[in-house]
């Protein structure tokens, strides 16, 4: 859904966006496991973007998808600068997570990892275009410490 505020949780552990009133993130610990789904298989529509923010933001053994076929939608962890004020301190993509905002005909995106303090980042990440001019970016930064294995 276009104006998605909310994900509803069904029993069958299917996740289901859904429109409501907005609402604001406020800080907190955040952690991301499982799949977060917004691609978009239908050339006619864009894929979603994904902002997780919050205090502390753990991703461990989750993925993020953003991926489209002209463009990829854009994924941003942490806030600042990509999101008004929204600050993280620390954010960890863990080993077997996944961030993707690729473009199967068209142009990637851009995918956004941002701290205050720290980031380790021992995940995979890809912001794929059609061809290798089409390729969209990807950011990891930090305040302090930007940890970096592969």
């Amino acid at each position: 859904q276009a104006s998605a505020t909310h994900i509803v949780a069904s029993a069958d552990g299917s996740q289901t966006l859904t429109g409501a009133a907005s609402f604001g993130p406020t800080s907190g610990s955040i952690l991301i496991r499982g799949i977060v789904n917004v691609s978009s298989t239908n050339p006619s529509i864009d894929p979603g973007q994904v902002n997780i923010l919050g205090n502390q933001i753990n991703m461990i053994g989750g993925d993020i998808y953003a991926n489209g076929i002209e463009q990829g939608g854009g994924v941003t962890i942490g806030g600042m600068p990509m999101v008004g004020d929204f600050r993280a301190a620390f954010v960890t993509v863990g080993r077997n997570s996944e961030i993707a905002a690729n473009a199967s005909a068209g142009v990637g995106v851009a995918v956004h990892v941002w701290a205050d303090n720290t980031v380790q980042f021992v995940g995979s990440s890809t912001a794929s275009g059609e061809t290798a001019n089409d390729n969209g970016s990807i950011t990891i930064e930090a305040g302090q410490v930007v940890d970096i294995r592969q």
